[in-house]
C-alpha cells in the first residue's frame, strides 16, 4: 500500500525579506545589468558571479537595515 511520505520540516528561518528588482541583459548567455532593492540603493554587475555579489550586498543591506529598526 502506498501512502504519502512524511515531509521533513525545516527549521524555522528569519522572516527577514529583501524584494530586489533586476534590469537584466543577457550577451551570449552571460548577465549584465543592475539590481535594485526597495528603498533605492542599486548595484551594477556584469556575469553570474557578479550578479550573485549583488544580490549578496543588497540582501546584507537590507538585513542590516532591519537589524536597526528592531531595535
Amino acid at each position: 500500500m502506498c501512502g504519502a511520505r512524511a515531509g521533513r520540516k525545516l527549521p524555522a528561518m528569519d522572516e527577514n525579506t529583501v524584494s530586489i528588482r533586476l534590469e537584466l541583459r543577457l550577451t551570449e548567455d552571460v548577465p549584465d545589468g543592475i539590481a535594485f532593492r526597495e528603498g533605492g540603493s542599486a548595484t551594477s554587475f556584469a556575469g553570474w558571479l557578479g550578479l550573485m555579489a549583488a544580490i549578496d550586498t543588497l540582501s546584507a543591506q537590507g538585513k542590516e537595515e532591519h537589524a536597526n529598526v528592531d531595535h
